[in-house]
This record gives structure tokens, sequence and C-alpha cells, in this order.
């Protein structure tokens, strides 16, 4: 209860006023930090080391509720959590979507990837708009020269923190099975062996960066384990964990970091991704950030921040490292460079053709100074 007053209490410092002074012309950080009411969201900003980010070129959408919604909350729990600089991180990405976009477009989406990794749905009930069932809009379209802002009436909750997300329309048909797939992104691991429940598995051999294909399996919890290719699980790369794979979720389980002879950042990140219909004509993207070291980036298409401010897995707090879009087919010249920025370009890659209806995962991987793509193309249903 505690953690949900504290998460309550910060989100106050995101009151917009109403009357957006020549927003235009001023960034996100630049509206807030020139307006004596928002002198907390500058100090929450700054805690959570965001300033230069949200400083940046972005575009970013941010949400934010009314002073109505907190006026009952006091000092002492927006203190706290300017303490927590892992909760107020992922309550303020929680409230920020990559792109500029109006209401228009919200309107026309059914679920928003943020910044923190969480989705937000949007749906419409008696002609009004909602986000998450029931968080209505007060004033929408406050231009920054980086982005736009959205004034809603009540606090988004990150979905750690408030009620599961309704499942995928493609998990309604799925039955009691998962797709589930293993990908190796740990640059200076053994190639290895996957071991299920103490077995075995079909899966051996697997070397960085490979990805396997989708297998399909009863959902349940399932203990999980790695170990260098030939040895047995008494020689797993970490200790043996339980994953839980519900129904119908389509789940990339990626062994990332560097393993550095047992003294490296090693771990597994579980990867849920989004296999509900793709929109006619559209291609679905997975963009995943598994370079261990590397800066936070900005994914480009002809030079234009597609997903911008994609961090490694708990960079910027609680977040999973991963953004899911759904983008026209066609060709397009991409690149990564770090948040903010044009250069270096981390990777380029040029003439990149999406087919419509097909699932890209894409992710980053290798070192800051030898970085590559993994890429796994799933045809969509």
């Amino acid at each position: 209860m505690r953690k949900l007053i504290v998460l309550l209490g910060v989100l106050a410092v995101l009151t917009v006023g109403l009357v957006p002074v020549m927003a235009q012309d001023q960034t996100i950080v630049e509206i807030a930090a020139g307006n004596p009411d928002f002198s907390t969201l500058v100090a929450a900003v700054q805690a959570a080391g965001l300033v230069e980010t949200l400083s940046g070129e972005g575009p970013f959408t941010v949400f934010a509720p009314t002073n109505a919604a907190f006026e009952a909350l006091g000092a002492d729990t927006v203190a706290a959590a300017l303490a927590d600089q892992a909760l107020l991180t992922s309550i303020l990405t929680y409230h920020v979507v990559p792109g500029k976009l109006f209401i228009g477009q919200i309107s026309a989406s059914e679920t928003l990837t943020t910044v923190q990794g969480g989705a937000i749905t949007v749906t419409k009930r008696d002609g009004q708009l909602f986000l998450n069932d029931n968080v209505a809009f007060v004033m929408t379209d406050i231009e920054a020269s980086n982005g736009i802002i959205h004034v809603i009436d009540t606090v988004l909750l990150p979905p750690a923190e408030g009620a599961a997300a309704e499942p995928a329309p493609a998990a309604e048909s799925a039955g009691d099975t998962v797709k589930i797939r293993v990908a190796h992104f740990s640059p200076d691991a053994p190639a290895v062996d996957v071991y299920i429940d103490g077995v075995k598995s079909d899966i051996q051999g697997l070397a960085f960066p490979e990805i396997t294909p989708w297998i399909e399996v009863p959902a349940g919890t399932y203990n999980i384990a790695v170990a260098p290719a030939g040895l047995t699980i008494a020689s797993a790369l970490q200790p043996p964990a339980d994953f839980e794979l519900p129904a119908g979720a389509w789940i990339t389980v990626a062994a990332i970091g560097t393993f550095d002879r047992g003294r490296g950042s090693f771990t597994t990140q579980v990867i849920v991704e989004d296999h509900s219909p793709i929109p006619a004509g559209s291609a679905r993207v997975t963009v995943f950030h598994a370079i261990d070291g590397a800066p936070t980036v900005d994914v480009k298409a002809g030079g234009a921040a597609i997903v911008p401010v994609l961090g490694y897995p708990g960079k910027l707090g609680s977040n999973d490292g991963v953004a899911t879009l759904d983008v026209p087919a066609g060709t397009y010249d991409l690149s990564v460079t770090p948040t903010g920025s044009d250069f270096p370009i981390i990777l380029d890659l040029p003439g990149t053709t999406l087919e419509a209806n097909n699932h890209y995962f894409v992710a980053a991987v290798g070192t800051p100074t030898e970085p590559g793509v993994a890429l796994a193309v799933t045809p969509g249903s």
C-alpha cells in the first residue's frame, strides 16, 4: 500500500497547466522549468536522470494527470518517491510514449507502448476516448518543440503496480498452449544447451547470436536453465529459474549480458511479444536493446526517431529494453544512434524492407565496440 501511495504521490508532479503559452517553441522540459507549477516535475525529472533525454529531439508524447487527482496527497509521499530512483523512473516513463501522437492518432490505436515498456490500452465508449479503460482526457494536443502533452483525469499505473492488462486478441483462441523460443544474445558466453524441468531439451548447441524457431508447449510454469553445450545442468551459467508461461502468449527467452567467466552481468530476459492481428498493409516490429554497456538509443527511419529512448533492460529503472510498433509496409533506411544525437551511428541498416503482415523481431546485440543485429521474422496469421 505504501508503494502505491508513493506512486500516486509522485505522479502529482506531472500535473500540467491547462493554458500552454508559447509551448511550441519550448521543449517539454523547458515548459516545465519555465512554470512554477512544474517545480516538482522538474525535481522528479532531475532525480530520475531524465533531463537530457526529455530535452532531446524526441519526439515524445506525454500523458499528465490533473491536480484534482492528487489534491489530497501530501509532500511526504512525493519526497519518498524522489528518493527511489527506480520507482520514479518507472512511473515517469510509463507516462511517455515514443513519437508525437495527436489525439486523432491515439484514437486510431488500440494499444500504445510506453518508454517504460508497459502498454496503455485505448478504448472508446459513448463517444469518449479512454486510456486503460477509465482514464479520460481533460485537454489534448498541447504541443512542445520536441513532442506533445495530453492532460488526463486519472493516474496511469504501470502494469506491475496496477491490474493486469487485457490479453491480446490472439490469446483468446490460443487454447492452453504458449509459443516460446530462445535467443542467445550474450556475446562472450559459450554455445549452450537448454534444460527444461531438469531435462536437456532439443535446443542444443545454441550459439551467439542465434534465435531458435518457435515451439508450442502447454501453458504453465517451467524450470529453465542453460548450460555450456555438452555439459550437465550442474554447470548451468546461472541457477535454474522458474518461468510462468501463460496460455496464448508468444514469449522469447533471451540470454543477455556478459558472462566473463561467471563474473559478468549474464541473465535471462523474458520478452512477451504482441502477435495480435496486424493492421492491413502494415508490418509489426519488435525492437530489443541487448547490448550491455551501450547507451540509451533512438531507432530512426530516414533520420527521424521512430523508437526514441530505448535502453538496455534496467537502464531506465524497470524497463525491459523492448519497444513494439506497427509501420506501413515498405523499404526504410534504418539507423540506431545515442538518444538525442545523430552521431555516432551505432547501427546502419539502409534499404531495410518490411513486408505486410509480418512480425519482425530485431535485436541490437554484441558489444558497444562491436554491435550487430539479430533478426527473426514470423508471418502473421
